[in-house]
């Protein structure tokens, strides 16, 4: 099964797309971290989380609903990496968890921003700020 547009039909429509077949299942549970996360549905301002996850030299750690954990760690090695959490009964995803580089989510985080920017064009120079204050 192709993937496309995650948790869709779960939140409405969100702005994370990716293929499968082309990038793998393993991003999955990133992926419904991501669109739950931007734009944050409770919030008025749709860069809630971004502070949150990748202001230098701060805790790194985004949660909310439906049972979405994404949070930064630096292994040994200095590197910034990132655990992203869900539950199967909620998310339907197996597996519900995943680490992945910083550069990964950085970029999911960017192609969901740009999306968002190219359907609400009202926040495009807002977005493209955030990119280049948070070095997305």
């Amino acid at each position: 099964m192709v993937w496309r547009k995650v948790t869709e039909n779960l939140i409405g429509g969100n702005y994370t797309w990716f293929d499968s077949q082309v990038e793998g299942k393993e991003l999955l549970p990133l992926l419904y971290c991501v669109g739950n996360a931007f734009p944050a549905r409770d919030r008025q301002d749709f860069w809630y989380y971004i502070p949150e996850l990748f202001t230098p030299n701060e805790p790194k750690l985004a949660a909310g609903d439906p049972d979405w954990l994404l949070e930064g760690y630096t292994t040994a090695e200095g590197k910034t990496m990132y655990w992203a959490s869900t539950t199967t009964a909620i998310s339907c995803l197996e597996p519900p968890v995943g680490d992945y580089d910083e550069s990964i989510v950085k970029r999911y985080f960017t192609r969901t921003m740009r999306e968002y920017g190219r359907v609400h064009g009202e926040a495009k120079e807002v977005i493209e700020q955030l990119i280049l204050q948070y070095k997305l």
